[in-house]
């Protein structure tokens, strides 16, 4: 089955209002190329049991020059010391490129493990239109996933 083409709601909104909101385009542009620069710097870190899961301002494409990096290491699999070290290093290198760490709070910057975020957040139960922007970044296929633009977690 094809999938329609995306719209962009804010490019639509700014169409129908004969509008230009240059922050906004802005940030979305500052996005790609910070998710661009994510790719590059990352592309290896993860194994095939893992993915790096970037939330916030990021995911949602309102990047500024303030946002920082809230990320987590998804592992779907068993735990094994190798994710301890992985996250470690996915850490450095942000460091390396950078980029703010994520807040003190030790939320995000971590590991999590697939059945317990699945546990947690119950994603066959939240309506498609309120579930989180996440970008996956996985050792195969580096690549943007926004699940309210693509049905990415279908039941």
């Amino acid at each position: 089955m094809n999938e329609p083409d995306h719209v962009d709601p804010i490019a639509a909104l700014q169409s129908k209002l004969s509008q230009k909101w240059t922050s906004i385009e802005h940030s979305a542009g500052a996005a790609t190329k910070i998710t661009s620069k994510l790719e590059k710097l990352l592309t290896g870190s993860s194994t095939s049991d893992t993915s790096i899961v970037v939330f916030g301002s990021l995911a949602r494409k309102e990047w500024t020059s303030k946002s920082d990096i809230d990320w987590t290491l998804l592992v779907d699999g068993q735990a094994d010391p190798q994710h301890l070290e992985i996250a470690q290093k996915i850490s450095g290198q942000l460091t390396e490129g950078k980029f703010q760490a994520p807040g003190a709070s030790g939320i995000f910057g971590n590991m999590t493990f697939s059945h317990d975020l699945v546990q947690k957040i119950g994603v066959g139960k939240i309506p498609m239109k309120i579930r989180p922007v996440v970008c996956f970044y996985s050792k195969n296929q580096p690549r943007l996933v926004s699940p309210m633009h693509r049905n990415e977690f279908s039941d």
